[in-house]
């Protein structure tokens, strides 16, 4: 009677057991699905968070560079009006500037501020500075010559912050791509 016993709780101990394992099996594997999950909602929300940074700078890069072109038209058009004045009257930055003008002015350094500081890139915020103090200078220029020094520092200026949003919009444009197309 004693092998009868023990050979009746053998295979109900392996049962109790097989059930334990598989609600441990279970439990783990819940676990890494779980830990997975949680782990690729955080990728996403990485990559969403990656891809609007990179679309806001994308949008403001391409508004600084309309609004930097507003900004040396006023200052281009301001030493204009300094030298048709100035072969009118033989003297240097006599007359005010037309209101028009100077709200433009006003209106153009101002976008291209609030939009400068959006920028990621210091070297375009550096180039930008320079560029807005060169087009600050064509107005409170004393001489033709000065007034010229001034444009021609702006267009140069112009030139290598142009190039520099044209270098990160072309590295934004690589990222955003490669992030669509994943390897």
């Amino acid at each position: 009677m004693a092998d009868t016993n023990s050979s009746g709780w053998l295979p109900m101990l392996a049962l109790v057991v097989g059930y334990l394992m598989k609600y441990v099996t279970d439990w783990m594997q819940d676990r890494r699905s779980t830990r997975h999950a949680r782990e690729s909602r955080a990728a996403a929300r990485r990559a969403d968070l990656i891809d609007r940074r990179n679309q806001f700078q994308l949008d403001t890069l391409l508004n600084l560079q309309e609004a930097i072109l507003r900004l040396i038209r006023c200052g281009g058009a301001a030493h204009h009006l300094d030298v048709m004045s100035h072969r009118k009257s033989g003297q240097w930055h006599k007359e005010l500037y037309p209101e028009q003008l100077d709200e433009q002015s006003h209106v153009s350094q101002v976008d291209t501020t609030k939009l400068m500081v959006r920028v990621r890139d210091r070297e375009i915020r550096s180039g930008v500075e320079r560029l807005k103090a060169f087009v600050s200078n064509i107005p409170i220029s004393r001489s033709p010559d000065e007034g010229q020094r001034a444009v021609n520092a702006m267009e140069l200026e112009f030139e290598v912050v142009n190039a520099r949003i044209g270098e990160v919009l072309r590295k934004l444009d690589d990222d955003m791509e490669e992030a669509s197309h994943p390897k």
